[in-house]
């Protein structure tokens, strides 16, 4: 879907609004609460299903913003409209996405992100070898998003993708640029659980574990946790790519046939610049900040959004010479805020807010979730739970709130785990690790991830490349990662 603002006023549109309406405000009247899930419960699903039916049939997203606040005001989630205000707009991805938009914008206009892709593409190892130029391009990002966050990584990582695009000749409806913002959103979804071995969500998990295993002479090996993740994702994207060539029939001809090297300016343009290596900096503080132990209790209080925050004021003071000798702003932050797409920030706000609702204690879902899983993994075997585990976040994760599904399923498999653990027929380290990268691979819908709606609003990205292209994709990811599991497990 595209989340495009459209003026086709047709009946379609008319359709989907009627529609989208009567089931945002309806739902919860007409479809009765069910084990533990509640009122509150049925209106947060009515909202999410609402929304993405508007999305779908009237290509917006700023009125069923609107709408939702309204709507889970009315519900219950929301005490009061100004609660709903303030967790839709104050929301801190929507925050991040307006500083981070601004300041990759400023840096675009000066050509940053053409100076980064002739950069790549002059490299002598990656002259007519698209597929490994691909293979490394998503892999770059994957290990970048350790640094920064994931909305950061992607607002850097998409334009860059796009010069290198221009550059070759590609249209953003070809093959080969779907299935590379696909990757890309895949590459910094999944490269985030890298380090999640000292990140407070990914440690809450690590200790379920080893609270169930206490006394038992067993804990999680977080270096093993770690190593599996890294190598399961890496084998994903050798995959990913291969089929993109060999699957897919994608064209990398217009990579392969050109020599780079030869293209006009793009070795001059390889080359950065006094300015664009401030900005550079800029964003490096920004990543590196990331890095900064949650026990630095002054700048944990800070955080990355407040240092992002302090770089943008310190470049806006800043003067440069514009191409008739005149000083003029480094950085013109209103200027560059007004670029942002209010869709992209309302849809990062909402979902992130609707994916939270659906996954908190008074919806009752949860715990309904709980309750169902558990009594299916409660009758199986060490093989049975880990398939489960691996098979069922993968799905899940495309329309529930990726942390609070990985929870749920490690806060599950954590006391079923034990017994076959001091058997030796399962390792806690990698049904954990499998547990974290799957949670991470939703992409379908935009109640995935908070960042989901990055990728459903780029152009050439519609429903049905992710229906089917991007099915095919999360079937392959979920056969490596079950077919890795039982070859580290065999070990």
């Amino acid at each position: 879907m595209n989340a495009k603002a459209t003026d086709n006023r047709g009946a379609k549109f008319y359709i989907g609004v009627v529609l989208a309406l009567a089931i945002m405000f309806l739902f919860d009247k007409i479809v009765p609460t069910w084990g533990t899930v509640t009122t509150t419960g049925v209106c947060c699903i009515g909202v999410f299903l609402g929304v993405i039916v508007a999305v779908i049939f009237t290509g917006q997203v700023l009125w069923p913003t609107m709408a939702a606040m309204v709507a889970l005001t009315l519900g219950g989630y929301f005490p009061t409209i100004n609660a709903a205000i303030s967790g839709i707009f104050g929301h801190s991805l929507v925050y991040s996405f307006f500083l981070v938009t601004a300041l990759i914008t400023a840096m675009n206009d000066m050509g940053t992100g053409e100076a980064i892709a002739s950069i790549l593409l002059t490299r002598k190892f990656f002259q007519k070898k698209p597929v490994l130029l691909s293979f490394c391009f998503l892999m770059v990002f994957a290990i970048a998003v350790n640094f920064m966050n994931t909305v950061g990584t992607m607002l850097l990582a998409f334009p860059i993708l796009d010069a290198i695009l221009d550059y070759a000749g590609v249209d953003r409806k070809e093959k080969y640029a779907k299935f590379m913002n696909l990757g890309i959103f895949l590459a910094i979804s999944l490269g985030f659980t890298f380090r999640g071995a000292d990140m407070p969500d990914f440690l809450v998990r690590v200790e379920l574990f080893n609270t169930a295993l206490e006394g038992t002479g067993y804990s999680v090996n977080l270096g093993l946790y770690t190593i599996f993740g890294i190598l399961a994702v890496t084998v994903f994207f050798v995959l990913y790519v291969l089929a993109m060539k060999y699957l897919f029939k994608c064209d990398f001809g217009k990579l392969s046939d050109t020599d780079f090297r030869e293209v006009g300016n793009l070795k001059e343009k390889a080359k950065l610049n006094k300015y664009q290596v401030l900005f550079l900096c800029g964003f490096l503080m920004f990543a590196l900040f990331g890095l900064v132990p949650k026990s630095v209790a002054t700048l944990s209080k800070v955080g990355q959004y407040g240092v992002l925050g302090l770089i943008c004021m310190i470049l806006s003071f800043l003067k440069r010479k514009d191409e008739d000798g005149n000083m003029v702003k480094l950085f013109d932050f209103q200027k560059y805020l007004k670029t942002v797409n209010w869709d992209i920030a309302m849809s990062l706000g909402l979902f992130s807010v609707i994916g939270t609702a659906i996954g908190s204690d008074v919806c009752g879902i949860k715990e309904w979730m709980i309750e169902a899983v558990s009594s299916i993994l409660s009758n199986n075997g060490a093989t049975a739970i880990s398939v489960i585990c691996i098979v069922g976040i993968s799905l899940i994760t495309h329309v529930f709130n990726n942390n609070a599904t990985a929870t749920i399923f490690a806060s599950l498999a954590a006391p079923l785990a034990v017994s076959y653990v001091t058997a030796g027929t399962l390792n806690p380290a990698l049904l954990l690790s499998s547990i974290a990268i799957c949670s991470q691979s939703g992409f379908m819908t935009m109640a995935a991830s908070g960042t989901a709606p990055l990728l459903h609003t780029r152009e050439g990205i519609d429903s049905k490349f992710i229906w089917t292209c991007g099915a095919v994709m999360e079937i392959i990811f979920i056969l490596v990662v079950l077919v890795m599991y039982f070859l580290f497990a065999a070990l």
